[in-house]
């Protein structure tokens, strides 16, 4: 799997390598927000945008990340105090328990 990912990762770099060569000469103006950028390079405005995609989609996944790890760690607490429980109630003795329940008959 990671030599798939490896092979994936150059693929990509690779045509992004190719495009920003080939299209180095375009340049665009870039209106953000109030700022105002003249003639920045398309390729860097592509990249610099693909790379705050990423960084937004790393924050996503981290953030579920955290919420998965936290819903994990109550419900493995949760399992710990019912094997606890379960420990507990095969300890009781059977000489507590009512005639009937004792499953005699």
């Amino acid at each position: 799997m990671a030599l798939v990912r490896t092979i994936l990762s150059l693929a990509v770099i690779l045509l992004l390598s190719l495009f920003f060569a080939q299209n180095s000469g375009q340049v665009v103006d870039v209106r953000f927000f109030g700022w105002e950028y003249l003639a920045i390079p398309l390729y860097l405005v592509l990249l610099i945008a693909f790379v705050a995609g990423l960084l937004l989609a790393l924050l996503a996944a981290a953030w579920r990340e955290v919420r998965l790890r936290t819903r994990l760690r109550r419900l493995q607490k949760e399992i710990r105090e019912k094997d606890r429980e379960i420990a507990d109630l095969r300890a009781l003795p059977l000489e507590n328990l009512p005639a009937g329940d004792a499953g005699e008959e």
